[in-house]
């Protein structure tokens, strides 16, 4: 961690970056099993429950920005990252992925084209990389797919239950 000059950073998903930063910078990882971890909630922590369903998203978009620009700036100034940009990709990649299902409980509530709107006013906003525009709206499209799927794949069931309740 010193040598790395690893340190938790002024982020809505502080814990997740600096586990990242660790796993991305580390000799060698060890599993410990069992390990219990006690969270302390800040008052604009992402737990909070609180929020509406648009604040929420717009909270979680916020995190995944700042989240993503700072892990592609830590992966950018480490040489192995630099010698080997498709591993850094995948890198930044994997963390989308785990920081994308924060806000994907809040994206089966909404219309697409409101939840394509919120996301692209929040995140137009600022200078926002359009590749990871485009990934995340990929990613989210995947997952609306899927949703969609197991919506059809469940009123199925409940058809095939229906036929053999009336055989009886």
């Amino acid at each position: 961690m010193i040598r790395n000059d690893l340190h938790f950073t002024e982020n809505l998903i502080q814990d997740m970056l600096f586990t990242c930063c660790l796993v991305f910078t580390a000799e060698r990882i060890v599993r410990v099993p069992y390990v219990v971890n006690r969270y302390r909630l800040i008052g604009d922590s992402l737990s909070h429950k609180s929020d509406t369903l648009t604040d929420y998203l717009k909270k979680h978009l916020r995190a995944l920005r700042t989240g993503f620009e700072y892990m592609e700036k830590f992966l950018s100034a480490r040489p192995f990252f630099q010698q080997q940009p498709e591993i850094k990709y995948a890198a930044l990649d994997l963390c989308v992925n785990e920081c994308i299902w924060y806000f994907m409980k809040a994206y089966g509530q909404f219309p697409f084209h409101v939840f394509d709107e919120i996301f692209r006013r929040e995140l137009a906003a600022e200078d926002f990389s359009p590749a990871l525009t485009a990934t995340i709206l990929g990613k989210a499209s995947v997952y609306r797919f899927k949703i969609n799927l197991l919506y059809q794949r469940i009123a199925a069931l409940e058809n095939e239950i229906r036929q053999l309740k009336s055989k009886e």
